[in-house]
């Protein structure tokens, strides 16, 4: 038998400080938009401080192209080597806007406007949880994510990544 005064307690609760959402960066520019086919230039979470854990929940991806969305190019553009991705001991390549899709949990396309162009526009959304259940959580520290660009990607008017989750104490 076990008595009530003899069980305790701790609850630690998720305040409206531990949550995050950074996006990936190189060298300060979250624009990902840019030359990687000669030298690959990758993307990492630079604003979280060393030491920092983080639980991922969420990546989500904006990516624009000039003209009617094609399911085999990325954007608007062909790429030869593709868009690596790396959580962890994960990794994968997108190649074309249907990978895209196919990693996506949730996505839509729309038309968007930027500056004075209006562009086509794809996004999409990896919810780990939703993905893979609450029983696999994805949690790194900075050296634990990165996104490195193969490819000329100047074509593209529009193309950034976020990460929103919650920090680890």
């Amino acid at each position: 038998m076990i008595k009530i005064s003899s069980i305790g307690t701790e609850i630690n609760g998720i305040g409206a400080d531990d949550w995050f959402y950074l996006k990936a960066k190189n060298n300060s520019s979250e624009l990902m938009n840019i030359n990687g086919a000669v030298t690959p230039k990758s993307f990492t979470l630079e604003d979280l401080p060393d030491g920092q854990k983080i639980l991922i929940q969420t990546v989500n991806f904006v990516i624009g192209a000039d003209a009617l969305l094609d399911l085999n190019k990325f954007g608007n553009t062909t790429l030869a080597n593709g868009i690596e991705f790396s959580f962890g001991s994960g990794s994968g390549i997108v190649k074309n806007n249907a990978d895209v899709l196919l990693i996506s949990t949730s996505s839509n396309t729309y038309s968007a406007g930027v500056g004075s162009n209006t562009i086509s526009v794809l996004t999409g959304r990896l919810d780990f949880t939703e993905a893979f259940g609450n029983g696999s959580p994805i949690i790194l520290d900075k050296e634990g994510f990165y996104i490195n660009i193969q490819d000329d990607l100047t074509s593209l008017p529009y193309f950034e990544i976020s990460l929103h989750g919650i920090l680890i104490k």
